[in-house]
């Protein structure tokens, strides 16, 4: 049986109960095993992050803390560039072959979203 794991990217800059709202309801109407949040390291959408990668990290580990569902992966931080998502989920399906991923994303990235890398 394949897991259901949901991919949540974004800048979270910063985190807020909104981000922890939207995974919870997508995780139980989804019925996911888990939500993976992506902070990306040096988003290429976005210009002038407030906080730094490690304080948006620290924000995002601290905000997912009580519910063990919810995960964040550090892909992005890894390559320590600009991320693309395109790229990052082909490398998360080549990781995780048994694994089905839902692509979540916040309203403000919808009308944005025909814009992105590939």
């Amino acid at each position: 049986m394949m897991k259901k794991v949901g991919l949540f990217g974004g800048t979270f800059d910063p985190p807020h109960k909104g981000h922890l709202k939207l995974s919870q309801t997508v995780l139980n109407t989804l019925n996911l095993d888990e939500i993976w949040f992506i902070p990306t390291f040096n988003p290429p959408h976005k210009k002038g992050a407030v906080a730094t990668p490690e304080q948006r990290l620290t924000m995002l580990n601290k905000l997912l803390e009580d519910d063990q569902r919810l995960k964040v992966s550090t892909i992005e931080y890894e390559l320590k560039g600009k991320s693309y998502t395109y790229e990052t989920v082909k490398r998360l399906c080549k990781e995780y072959p048994n694994t089905m991923f839902y692509f979540i994303i916040g309203g403000d990235m919808v009308e944005y979203l025909p814009k992105w890398y590939k």
